[in-house]
């Protein structure tokens, strides 16, 4: 998963699961199926419960993984639950809270492309990366 800054030439590479890159990628086309997956369940149970997400933040990087929490309101509290940044962003992006990496994370993981900002990464990017970066997720 790449993350973009907003505002900004910046990106953020994430490894993640097919699953949940599907589960993602499904969000962001705005394509639903008959019967939910599990993070349309996680937001519909949110919605029956009454309590939305006031936002997504990754927050830690620690050994290369990436911490995430959102941010629960209930009720006129708010709480934060710890997630993997994968499964806090497909509950974002289904229940519209934005999305937030500490600037101090940018700055130690983000890339960027020498001649201005990026829109994607086409295939040529991910061709010329090393066999060994996908390790038992190549396919």
């Amino acid at each position: 998963m790449l993350l973009k800054e907003h505002e900004g030439d910046r990106l953020l590479p994430i490894w993640i699961g097919q699953s949940e890159a599907l589960s993602i990628a499904m969000a962001l086309e705005n394509i639903r199926l008959p019967r939910p997956m599990t993070h349309d369940l996680m937001s519909s149970i949110l919605e029956k419960l009454d309590v939305s997400v006031s936002w997504v933040r990754i927050h830690d990087l620690n050994d290369g993984t990436f911490y995430a929490a959102l941010r629960l309101s209930i009720d006129g509290s708010e709480t934060d639950i710890d997630s993997r940044p994968s499964d806090a962003i497909a509950v974002a992006l289904r229940t519209g809270a934005p999305i937030f990496v500490l600037d101090s994370i940018m700055e130690e993981s983000s890339q960027t492309d020498s001649d201005g900002p990026i829109d994607s990464i086409d295939e040529d990017f991910l061709s010329e990366l090393p066999d060994d970066v996908f390790g038992k997720y190549k396919m």
